[in-house]
């Protein structure tokens, strides 16, 4: 697909630079070579194009000698030397025919290699320069083709929408069209990701919670069973380890009841009889069971709601 766009780009700037070379030019080689450029024998052409430059009579051909010298590398995808010709060009020879066409061959270099950054920036001057170009709705395109690629979704929407409006008998009306529900899917995906992501962080701050709880009644249990232990009333038996959040959710409520009985009957056995202090810290136990079981039981019903299982 990338060899066939080139193709297309160059066949294009071959075209463009026929009409404004003409079919006369100041040496044979050149002539030849252009010919050789239009035949896709592009490694000839840059040889006979070679030649011209090495030539020291023949330093009015040297300008279009280096233009399609730098046409040549693009299409044989020698970009590193491509981009050294062109620029050398653009530096060289600003009033040149050709520059508008060389810009804009330039800038489809820095996006074929991945320099969107650049290409936006080349390409911009183009439309800048150049607004009746031949090439401005391409121009355009690549630009939001650039814009889309560093993720900048709202500018490369306005783009194509400025493509497609201003230019709906574009060759690249399409391929923009496109583009434009690529970037409106684009946002579903980000709005579902983000989304995403909030629930997990979300459940992740709900065990988080819980296990802070867990252990918060576990450092109590033990508080209240060694005060209970000093104060000479009968220990309880504390109830065996709950399993973690993501386990036996049935398993660990028994288990907190068992627990919340425990201590209700360990109540009712002291009566009036015992210390006022050892009775309130069996009340608050009990209360810190209960809170614990009624903070799981509200996690559970959560998570079942999502279809996890807790």
């Amino acid at each position: 697909m990338r060899r066939f766009r080139t193709a297309l780009v160059l066949a294009l700037a071959f075209a463009a630079a026929v009409a404004v070379y003409g079919q006369a030019v100041p040496d044979g080689r050149m002539s030849r070579g252009i010919s050789l450029f239009g035949e896709e024998k592009y490694s000839e052409a840059l040889e006979l194009f070679s030649r011209v430059l090495s030539d020291p009579a023949l330093q009015s051909s040297r300008p279009d000698a280096v233009y399609w010298s730098g046409l040549c590398y693009v299409a044989l995808g020698d970009y590193g030397n491509a981009r050294r010709t062109l620029d050398t060009f653009l530096k060289e020879y600003p009033r040149n025919a050709a520059v508008p066409d060389a810009l804009y061959q330039r800038a489809r270099i820095s996006h074929t290699t991945g320099e969107y950054e650049e290409s936006i920036q080349l390409f911009a001057s183009f439309l800048e320069k150049y607004p009746d170009h031949a090439f401005v709705s391409s121009a355009l395109y690549w630009t939001g083709d650039s814009l889309f690629s560093l993720g900048r979704l709202a500018e490369a929407e306005a783009v194509f929408r400025t493509l497609t409006t201003e230019y709906p008998k574009s060759v690249k009306f399409e391929a923009a069209s496109y583009k434009i529900s690529l970037i409106r899917y684009k946002y579903r995906e980000n709005e579902l990701l983000t989304l995403l992501k909030w629930s997990h962080e979300e459940s992740l701050r709900v065990i988080e919670e819980f296990q802070r709880r867990e252990k918060a009644y576990e450092q109590a249990l033990a508080v209240y069973q060694r005060r209970l232990a000093e104060s000479g009333v009968p220990a309880v038996e504390t109830a065996a380890p709950a399993p973690a959040p993501g386990g036996d959710g049935e398993q660990r409520i028994a288990a907190l009841n068992a627990r919340i009985e425990e201590l209700t009957k360990a109540l009712a056995s002291q009566g009036g009889g015992s210390s006022e202090a050892g009775r309130r810290d069996l009340l608050a136990l009990k209360a810190e069971a209960l809170e614990l079981m009624s903070f799981y039981v509200d996690w559970l019903a959560r998570n079942a709601e999502k279809g996890a299982q807790p």
